[in-house]
């Protein structure tokens, strides 16, 4: 009988030294996020009694400050880690770095940028290096988005649509609510703006705010570049009635004002039209 007491205390956890061990596995796994039942198998709990007394010193410890729920049940220690501001500079693979004000890199892996984008300002959170490797970091706040519109062509499904972006630097399509595809329609090219990206969502919500045509077509594909650069390629009818009063041929006035370079080899890298 006394044997069966002494087996029995020894399956038992006493919470105070349960918070220590449990504290020198995550020091031990900084950059880890752990549950109760990982943890459960590292100290050997196997009874349910002491996996949620595991799980409730989970909590308790998060409570405190000392861990941070990073997903649901999966917590982290909660080190405070020095931040800095950047421009994101994205890669053709999806993966980008953070050029500091001071001109430093730091990389920070495709599922660290959190919805950051090409030429956003943002706010990074260095990482615990490994050892040998380059500091890395991960986005904490988009402070300022780069541009929030975007040219490409249109793909409609039956209640929604994605908009195919034309620029490499956005790696995601964006997904467009029936009752924001106005008056555009499948394969065209399309300006769309980004209205909404819910943290826990891959691709971000828009809407389109113009239609530009069919792709193919000369003009179109020359506005689909400018509208790229956000440079206009529509202007006020007024301006386009004084543009057309301007006269095609050479005055007297513009010949002293210009130099002739007529009768001399040049070459220009704009096109005949």
């Amino acid at each position: 009988m006394v044997k069966k007491e002494k087996n029995k205390k020894k399956e038992g956890f006493n919470k105070k030294m349960l918070i220590k061990s449990i504290m020198s596995i995550f020091t031990s796994n900084s950059s880890q996020s752990l549950n109760y039942r990982q943890l459960s198998k590292d100290l050997g709990a196997k009874d349910p009694t002491s996996k949620r007394l595991i799980n409730e010193v989970l909590y308790e410890l998060a409570d405190q400050g000392v861990l941070k729920e990073v997903y649901r049940g999966k917590f982290t220690l909660s080190m405070v880690l020095p931040e800095v501001e950047g421009i994101v500079e994205m890669e053709r693979d999806g993966s980008a770095h953070v050029v500091t004000d001071d001109n430093q890199e730091i990389s920070v892996s495709e599922h660290n940028l959190n919805h950051a984008l090409h030429g956003d300002r943002v706010k990074v959170a260095l990482v615990p290096k490994h050892r040998k490797k380059r500091a890395e970091a991960e986005v904490v706040e988009v402070i300022s988005r780069a541009k929030r519109t975007f040219v490409g062509r249109i793909e409609m499904e039956r209640n929604y649509a994605f908009v195919i972006t034309d620029t490499k630097f956005m790696p995601y399509d964006i997904f467009i609510p029936k009752d924001a595809m106005g008056k555009a329609k499948d394969g065209q090219k399309v300006i769309a703006q980004i209205t909404d990206w819910p943290m826990h969502t891959k691709n971000p919500v828009g809407e389109i705010i113009e239609v530009i045509g069919y792709p193919g077509v000369h003009e179109v594909e020359m506005h689909a570049i400018l509208a790229e650069f956000e440079l206009p390629y529509r202007f006020p009818e007024e301006l386009d009635r004084h543009a057309e009063k301007i006269s095609e041929k050479i005055t007297q006035n513009d010949y002293s004002e210009r130099r002739d370079f007529r009768g001399v080899p040049t070459f220009t890298i704009d096109p005949a039209d």
